[in-house]
């Protein structure tokens, strides 16, 4: 009974971190703030700064629309221009990204389905902590943006200076944002969730190990004693 309530248990982890997975990794490819590029401008002395947020897909952006009654500034996401050219660090992490979804999703659905089922079936399956580490890999790989143009030589920032031509405009700096950080806590979950599927799938097994060898030597031990 302990062995069942510890699978159980172990089970029960591994699907909320599932769970939690793939949504992380869901908002990390569809958001337009995976990465953020600080920009500097001004005098030497003042500098000021900005930043601004690239994802995987889109981008942010802001929309300034004057009037006599104010100015009013709209925030969003918008897709790349057909003039930005992807390199190869961007086109592997499109891919990643959404192989991590594909992957996961299909994971998330085979634990929704089994722990729905109510057949005395196994609760866990060697193929499940794999696939679990393979979602880790694949989300981690995501990560491979930071090492494109978009952290190296971004248009759309170079944008900016020629709009700006007298501002001294020039990056400072490429770092991770939201969508970055949620793929890394995507990758962990993967990881955790991948671990204690293999730690369940083998206290499954050794339970029904136990089962197997400690049923028949019974009966044999009752037998002894009768005759005796």
């Amino acid at each position: 009974m302990s062995t069942r309530k510890t699978v159980q248990g172990l089970s029960l982890f591994s699907s909320l971190c599932v769970c939690a997975a793939f949504i992380l990794n869901w908002y990390s490819t569809v958001a337009c703030n995976f990465i953020s590029v600080a920009l500097t401008y001004g005098s030497s002395a003042a500098p000021s700064s900005v930043s601004l947020h690239f994802g995987i897909w889109s981008y942010q952006s802001w929309t300034v629309v004057s009037s006599t009654s104010g100015t009013v500034i709209f925030q969003g996401c918008w897709r790349y221009p057909d003039y930005v050219e992807v390199d190869s660090e961007w086109k592997a992490a499109r891919a990643f990204s959404v192989m991590a979804l594909v992957f996961g999703l299909t994971l998330m659905l085979k634990e929704l389905f089994s722990a729905c089922s109510y057949k005395d079936v196994k609760q866990t399956t060697p193929t499940s902590g794999a696939g679990y580490l393979f979602c880790s890999l694949l989300s981690g790989l995501s990560l491979l943006l930071l090492g494109s143009d978009l952290c190296k030589d971004n248009v759309l920032s170079e944008g900016l200076e020629s709009i700006y031509p007298n501002s001294n405009m020039s990056v400072a700096s490429c770092g991770i944002s939201t969508g970055a950080k949620c793929a890394i806590s995507a990758t962990i979950l993967w990881f955790l969730a991948g671990v204690t599927s293999c730690r369940a799938y083998k206290a499954e097994v050794e339970g029904a190990e136990d089962e197997l060898t400690g049923g028949p030597t019974t009966p044999l031990v009752n037998d002894m004693e009768m005759e005796d």
